[in-house]
């Protein structure tokens, strides 16, 4: 679980290129409420608050949260 890095934030999971730029991939993302959104879509627009669930190898996911 991730927060979001500043210049994912107000873009669409799609527009964020994500799986391509960083080899992980989004499936949940927990918001403010508590609130689990599992397989969200790919329109989903992420907000800093949010709390992503991402898989991907360790190295991967350690490159976005530096």
């Amino acid at each position: 679980e991730i927060s979001p890095p500043s210049e994912w934030v107000g873009k669409t999971l799609v527009e964020s290129n994500i799986r391509k730029r960083y080899s992980i991939s989004v499936i949940g993302i927990k918001n403010t409420d508590n609130s689990l959104n599992i397989a969200p879509d790919a329109e989903y627009v992420i907000a800093a608050s949010d709390h992503l669930m991402v898989i991907g190898r360790t190295e991967d996911i350690n490159k976005v949260i530096k």
